[in-house]
C-alpha cells in the first residue's frame, strides 16, 4: 500500500484525509504512511514500522473491524469495513475523498416496460455507491478468456448491454406489482487511485489471468493527454496452508526494480530481488509468474498515474457518456471537491414518483433510491371517430395518468434459479436506454403491451422482516458474499444485523 500511496502522499493523498476526525482508523492509516513517508535511516526503519504496525492493527481491533490482531482477515478485507465504520460515524462529505483513493463510484440503473396499460418507470440511486476492489473467478476468466485489461474496460464501459431480471423490483407482500421486463445496468462514475484485484479459486485450474503491466480503462488519447492508465505496482502472494494465512509483497517502486517483502524474514527489510524485472516477475499468465514455494498470487495492485487529475478527467468522460446513452444527470458542487455527485434522470417525457407512493419499499421515507415513471398522455377523443377537428377543436385535452396495477395471477412464475439473459435473448425486448419510449408509435406500443407475460408468486420471497427485493440491502457475509444482496444472497434465507445493517446467510450465522 504504501509503494501505491508513496508518489502522490503529500500532493494529494493527505490532503484528502484533512476532514477525518482523529479518533477514526482511517486517521491512523494516513499518520501510518507519514512516518513511514519520514524514515530516511534504514536500520531503525524494521522497528520503527513493526511498532507501527502492531499500534494500527490494536486501532482496527479496538475498532472491531478486525477481530484479532493476528487472525488472517485476507489483505484489503479490513478496508471496507473501515469505510463503512466511517460512512456509520461521520458525515459522507467529510469522508469523500479519502474513500476515493481506494473506491470506486458506481450506480445501478434500473429500467422496466411496465405492466399491461402501466407505465414504463426507472429506478437510480440518489448518489453513487462505493466499490473497493475486484474479485475475478473462474466464470469470469472464460468469459474474458483470461484477459484482465479487457475484463476492466468492459466493466467500466457506459454503452455496456443491460442485463434482464425475472421479475420487476415492484413487490410487495410477495405479489409482484408489475409484470414488465424489468434490466439493469451498473455504470461507473468514478475509479480509484490504488485498484485492488483479488483473485478467488486461485487453485482451480481453469482460473487463468493474464495479469498485464498497464491497464488503459478508456481511450489511447486520454492515456497520453491524461495519463489516464494504471500501472502495476505490486503481488499479494498467501500461502494458505499455515492455521492461519500468511501474506507476503513482491513491489516494483520504478517500474524497474523488484523487492520481496516477508515480515517473518530478514528482519523485516525489503530484499532487491537480483536479475528479477516488471516483466519475469510482477506480469504475464497468473501460474507462470515465479511464486515462493507453498505461496500462490492472491491480489495484484495498480496505481493511476495521472492521479487525482486523471480520476476527475475519467468523471467528467463518464458523466457525458451517462447523459447521452441514459439520460443519466450527475451533478457535483464544483466549488467542493469534497461534495458526493447527485443523481437525477433527465429523460423526457418522465417525472419522480411522490416517495409515500412507493408501496413496495420497506420504509420509502429513508430509501437511498429515486423512482421515476413515464407520464402517459391519452387523448380524450382517442376512442372516438376521428373526425377534422374545426377551429374550435384546435387544441385537444389530454389528461395524465399515473398507473400502477396489481399483478393477476395466472402463470407461473419464473425459478428463482433461473440464470439471468442478455436483453437481447428475451422474447419481449424493451426499448434500448437510447431510445425515448414516448418517441414509439402506437403499433410498437401494442405490441408492447400484448407481450407481457403475468408471473404467478408461488411462495414468498426469502426475505426477512418484511424487507422487498426493491429496497437496498448490503449483503457482507462471513462465507465471502460480499456486494449487492440481490445479486450474491443465492436465494438462501438471510438475516440483517441491528449494529452494522448488513445483511448475511442464516446458515453462516448458525456455524459460529
Amino acid at each position: 500500500m504504501f509503494i501505491t500511496i508513496q508518489p502522490h502522499f503529500y500532493s494529494f493523498f493527505q490532503p484528502r484525509f484533512l476532514g477525518i476526525h482523529e479518533a477514526h482508523p482511517l486517521w491512523a492509516l494516513n499518520q501510518v504512511m507519514k512516518v513511514r513517508m519520514s524514515i530516511d535511516q534504514p536500520a531503525h526503519a524494521s522497528r520503527i514500522l513493526t511498532t507501527q504496525r502492531d499500534g494500527f492493527r490494536k486501532n482496527l481491533k479496538a475498532a472491531r473491524i478486525i477481530k484479532d490482531i493476528s487472525v488472517a482477515d485476507g489483505v484489503f478485507g479490513w478496508l471496507g469495513r473501515a469505510f463503512r465504520l466511517l460512512l456509520h460515524k461521520m458525515p459522507p462529505e467529510e469522508t469523500y475523498l479519502a474513500r476515493t483513493f481506494f473506491e470506486a463510484q458506481i450506480m445501478d440503473l434500473r429500467y422496466c416496460s411496465g405492466t399491461s396499460g402501466g407505465p414504463m418507470h426507472w429506478q437510480i440511486p440518489r448518489q453513487p455507491h462505493p466499490k473497493c476492489h475486484f474479485q475475478l473467478d473462474v466464470k469470469l476468466s472464460a468469459q474474458y478468456k483470461g484477459d484482465l485489461a479487457a475484463w476492466f474496460r468492459d466493466l467500466v464501459r457506459v454503452n455496456k448491454e443491460a442485463t434482464s431480471k425475472t421479475h420487476c423490483w415492484r413487490t410487495l407482500d410477495a405479489q409482484v406489482l408489475c409484470d414488465g421486463s424489468p434490466n439493469f445496468v451498473t455504470l461507473y462514475i468514478g475509479i480509484p487511485v490504488m485498484l485492488i484485484v483479488e483473485f478467488g479459486d486461485i487453485l482451480h485450474r481453469d482460473n487463468k489471468w493474464t495479469i498485464p503491466k498497464h491497464i488503459r480503462p478508456l481511450t489511447k488519447e486520454a492515456q497520453d493527454q491524461h495519463s489516464l492508465v494504471y500501472d502495476v505496482v505490486g503481488l499479494v502472494f498467501c500461502d494458505p496452508t499455515p492455521k492461519l494465512a500468511h501474506f507476503i509483497a513482491r513491489y516494483s517502486p520504478d517500474g524497474k526494480r523488484v523487492y520481496h517483502y516477508d515480515d517473518l524474514s530478514h528482519g523485516g527489510y525489503a530484499q532487491l530481488m537480483k536479475n528479477a524485472t516488471v516483466k519475469s516477475h510482477l506480469v504475464g499468465n497468473l501460474h507462470d509468474i515465479p511464486a515462493p514455494e507453498h505461496f500462490n498470487v492472491h491480489a495484484v495492485v495498480y496505481r493511476l498515474r495521472g492521479g487525482s487529475d486523471a480520476q476527475s478527467f475519467f468523471t467528467e468522460y463518464q458523466t457525458a457518456a451517462a447523459e447521452r446513452l441514459h439520460h443519466i444527470h450527475i451533478e457535483r458542487n464544483p466549488q467542493s471537491p469534497s461534495s458526493i455527485p447527485t443523481i437525477s434522470l433527465s429523460r423526457p417525457g418522465v417525472s419522480s414518483v411522490d416517495p409515500d407512493n412507493l408501496i413496495w419499499l420497506k420504509n420509502p421515507a429513508t430509501t437511498q433510491n429515486i423512482e421515476y415513471e413515464q407520464v402517459v398522455t391519452l387523448s380524450a377523443s382517442s376512442n372516438a371517430k376521428k373526425k377534422v377537428p374545426g377551429p374550435q377543436h384546435s387544441r385537444i385535452k389530454t389528461k395524465k395518468l399515473r398507473i400502477l396495477l396489481p399483478v393477476l395471477e395466472t402463470e407461473s412464475r419464473p425459478s428463482e434459479n433461473e440464470e439471468e439473459q442478455p436483453v437481447s435473448n428475451q422474447v419481449n425486448v424493451l426499448l434500448e436506454p437510447t431510445t425515448d419510449p414516448l418517441e414509439a408509435s402506437g403499433d410498437e406500443a401494442e405490441t408492447l403491451s400484448n407481450h407481457v407475460n403475468v408471473p404467478e408468486i408461488e411462495k414468498p420471497l426469502d426475505l426477512d422482516d418484511g424487507e422487498s427485493e426493491a429496497s437496498d440491502f448490503t449483503f457482507h457475509c462471513r462465507c465471502g458474499a460480499h456486494g449487492n444482496g440481490h445479486e450474491v444472497a443465492g436465494g438462501q434465507k438471510s438475516i440483517r444485523c441491528d449494529l452494522c445493517e448488513n445483511w448475511s446467510h442464516v446458515a453462516c450465522q448458525r456455524k459460529v
